[in-house]
């Protein structure tokens, strides 16, 4: 499990490795969305994978295989609530 209160540190960290990777569609989410460039600038600043599997108290290599799982699933959902 993720350590309490850090689904942003890992979602921001799907962000960044998304982007790194080049696996985003720059093209659609550009077209469809506003503040991309500030989210990523948010999103790197969090460090690499290593740094984030840290912040939430995960293995690294698993952190990376959950990315992985995550771009590679062509229908996936997130949810998020408070």
């Amino acid at each position: 499990p993720l350590r309490p209160g850090t689904d942003v540190a890992l979602f921001h960290g799907l962000l960044a490795w998304l982007d790194a990777e080049g696996i985003a569609d720059r093209g659609w989410v550009d077209a469809h969305t506003q503040g991309v460039e500030e989210a990523l600038a948010v999103a790197h600043a969090g460090g690499g994978v290593g740094e984030v599997a840290k912040t939430c108290g995960l293995d690294a290599a698993d952190l990376e295989a959950f990315f992985r799982l995550w771009a590679g699933t062509p229908k996936v959902v997130t949810a998020y609530s408070q």
